[in-house]
């Protein structure tokens, strides 16, 4: 509802309100990671496998999982993260609990489950990878940081052929 009101010489606008985004700072979630435990049981483990999880060990996937994380966007955002998004903890939350649970109950190459892992996994890791192509951005106020500064150029005045200046 956008428009303009105008009352005893007043002009007041009306604004459209702008869907709401989760922002997360470093403060918020879990020392050392971009996803709490709680972030994690609520996005990533199914309630069959939730007693499956203890907290001490998804913590510490977790940040493992942010480490993972840093060394594939550290190639163009300077990591640690100090703001990001709720998809960003999504992809945090999928490694941690992918990784947790093949580590836990193994592995099986015919296992249905497995193959389900694998592909949580990989779209999280392809959602990863596209930001560090460039093609999404983890949050737009990231952006600013991403510009790299342009480089100065110095050079001697230019010279002749017989070693003299023009």
């Amino acid at each position: 509802m956008a428009g303009t009101i105008e009352a005893n010489n007043h002009t007041t606008t009306l604004v459209t309100p702008q869907p709401q985004r989760v922002v997360y700072i470093s403060t918020v979630s879990l020392s050392g990671s971009y996803a709490s435990y709680s972030d994690m049981t609520e996005i990533s483990v199914p309630d069959g496998v939730a007693f499956d999880v203890l907290q001490r060990s998804a913590e510490r996937h977790l940040r493992i999982a942010s480490r993972y994380v840093d060394s594939i966007v550290g190639q163009r955002w300077r990591v640690p993260l100090n703001t990001w998004t709720d998809a960003l903890v999504w992809a945090v939350c999928e490694i941690a609990f992918v990784r947790l649970m093949l580590g836990k109950r193994g592995f099986s190459a015919d296992g249905q489950q497995e193959k389900l892992y694998l592909t949580r996994l990989e779209a999280a890791e392809k959602w990863i990878n596209s930001a560090r192509s460039y093609e999404i951005t983890i949050d737009p106020l990231l952006s600013a940081t991403d510009e790299q500064p342009v480089p100065m150029f110095y050079s001697d005045p230019p010279r002749r052929w017989n070693g003299r200046p023009q």
